[in-house]
């Protein structure tokens, strides 16, 4: 019996619920690290920008990080 990783014993064939696979799946385009910078230099907060860009909070902070930019909090 094999089992997928992260799945428990008994869960075989089951797929991991939406909001936990696609989470950073999507590759960021150009333009989607554009209008961070952007919203960035605008010091809009993080949460905001999460909003705007239909993306999730981590995904927002660690591109900025990769991006040598600092987020405003909340």
């Amino acid at each position: 019996m094999q089992i997928e990783a992260g799945l428990h014993p008994g869960d075989e064939g089951k797929t991991s619920p939406k909001h936990v696979r696609d989470i950073d799946r999507r590759p960021w385009t150009a333009v989607e690290k554009h209008k961070l910078r952007g919203l960035v230099s605008r010091q809009v907060s993080a949460a905001k920008i999460a909003k705007q860009l239909r993306r999730p909070l981590a995904s927002i902070r660690i591109m900025a990080t990769s991006l040598g930019l600092t987020i405003e909090q909340g």
